[in-house]
């Protein structure tokens, strides 16, 4: 079993290239081999992923919130005496700080499918990637995007405003894309 092959292992691994008390990077990956999906904590050593705890999952796909906490819980446990990542993380400011990503994640992508229900991708992103079958942004990127583009449209109005002064025969894509602008802006 991991607990107790592998954890003494690579506890001894780590403390002959670490110092306790010194700034350990975890890493959260998920990954399809074969017919099996393992999620999977590692820690960065020289530019190199050791693995420390892995899950399979009983299903195909992304890891979701539960498993993600389920793959770093018992490392952290494992790895108390280091720093991880120089935030002191313990497991409630680790589970917390998932929860944020986890909402800003699910936030961004159920824009960007609203995004895609209205039509409007175009105006954030390449729609195919050349020779390819499939999208070429995920749902998380359109939202995310889609919203950045919007932002930056607040900040660089002036000079868009002056350019487009200067090329006039742009004008009704201009006009176009700020008609898609504010459809986007609408979508809550």
């Amino acid at each position: 079993s991991l607990s107790l092959l592998w954890f003494p292992l690579i506890k001894k691994i780590i403390a002959t290239q670490f110092k306790k008390g010194d700034r350990l990077i975890i890493t959260i990956d998920r990954t399809q081999w074969k017919a099996n999906n393992i999620s999977m904590a590692s820690i960065i050593w020289k530019k190199r992923a050791l693995p420390i705890y892995w899950l399979l999952l009983s299903k195909k796909g992304s890891s979701n919130f539960y498993e993600q906490v389920a793959t770093i819980r018992p490392v952290l446990k494992l790895l108390k005496e280091y720093n991880l990542e120089g935030s002191q993380a313990n497991q409630q400011r680790l589970t917390n700080l998932i929860l944020l990503i986890a909402f800003a994640y699910t936030a961004s992508c159920l824009k960007g499918l609203k995004i895609k229900n209205t039509g409007l991708t175009e105006y954030i992103n390449r729609l195919k990637i050349e020779g390819k079958n499939r999208p070429r942004h995920s749902y998380f990127w359109t939202g995310l995007y889609g919203t950045t583009w919007i932002l930056s449209m607040d900040i660089c109005w002036v000079w868009v405003e002056k350019l487009m002064k200067t090329a006039i025969n742009k004008l009704p894509f201009y006009l176009r894309g700020l008609q898609a602008m504010e459809r986007i802006q609408s979508i809550t």
